[in-house]
């Protein structure tokens, strides 16, 4: 293995404050190489101002954790062009993020 990549796609913004919900959730994904943060998967919650993705990234920080918003394809685009070979890529998350793995496969 080269480098551990965690790409993180939060459930759901509820469960997390960077700042004192969950230091040691935010320290775990800082043993990574690198960390790939997407949206906050919020199909379920309305109207509310709780951290997004990019507070994630940022509560972990540069230039180790990186967020990538949009479409799933972004993220998959965003892997595929800094993966290296013998990376391993650690799928974690909500919804439909397994797609990623489907996207990066069929590359």
């Amino acid at each position: 293995m080269e480098e551990l990549s965690i790409l993180y796609f939060q459930h759901n913004a509820l469960l997390y404050d960077p700042v004192s919900d969950q230091p040691r959730f935010v320290g775990a994904l800082e043993l990574a190489d690198r960390v790939i943060v997407t949206d906050v998967f919020t199909r379920r919650e309305s109207n509310i101002n709780k951290p997004t993705g990019k507070d994630l990234a940022l509560a972990i920080g540069g230039p180790k954790a990186t967020y990538v918003g949009g479409e799933l394809t972004n993220v998959a685009n965003f892997i595929s062009r800094n993966a290296k070979k013998d990376d391993l890529i650690l799928v974690m998350g909500a919804g439909d993020v397994y797609k990623v793995s489907d996207l990066l496969l069929a590359k």
